[in-house]
């Protein structure tokens, strides 16, 4: 019943020409259609087999579920963010390197005179996972820990959440400090 999301969803996994966001962005119809199709297939694509090369699209899906989480031109509740980031999607939450973290204070830094627009985000080289800032959001929220997400975003849950062992803080601390660390 949403033929212009399976479209963009079977032009994700079988088109073999290089995508990047930008040309998703343009091939979607702009950010409010991204954001849809991505709701979509989170709840309704089936399909995860890729005829294309695998990592390289599971990079494009989470750059693309980043754009869609970070634009402001299509609005998104708190709700749509937890959605993008839990169920059949949950798998691509990843909590951000140094070098991620980096590149996000050098956008916001840029964007001080604004808000950055979908296709700004999209232009560049972009993070595959969300700012702290963005990953914190997305964790309060959420009201259990997901199974599929990776460890280092299970302990930084139940961290917020004062579910964590002082164990655990610890090993975090010692594998990725800039993760505990604010801004």
């Amino acid at each position: 019943d949403r033929p212009r999301c399976l479209a963009l969803w079977t032009v994700l996994l079988h088109d073999r020409q290089p995508l990047d966001p930008r040309t998703m962005l343009r091939l979607a119809g702009g950010p409010g259609a991204l954001l849809e199709s991505m709701l979509w297939a989170r709840d309704w694509a089936t399909d995860r087999r890729s005829t294309a090369d695998p990592r390289g699209r599971t990079t494009l899906l989470r750059q693309l579920l980043v754009l869609t989480s970070m634009q402001d031109q299509a609005p998104l509740s708190l709700s749509q963010l937890v959605q993008l980031w839990t169920g059949s999607f949950g798998r691509l939450l990843c909590a951000p390197l140094r070098v991620h973290e980096a590149a996000w204070q050098a956008r916001f830094h840029e964007s001080a005179r604004g808000t950055i627009s979908a296709e700004m985000y999209a232009q560049d080289d972009l993070p595959p996972c969300l700012p702290m800032v963005r990953l914190r959001q997305v964790l309060w929220r959420v009201a259990d820990v997901q199974e599929e997400w990776p460890a280092e975003v299970q302990a930084l849950w139940r961290i917020s959440h004062e579910r964590s062992s002082a164990r655990e803080v610890g090993l975090l601390w010692r594998a990725a400090p800039h993760l505990l660390q604010d801004g």
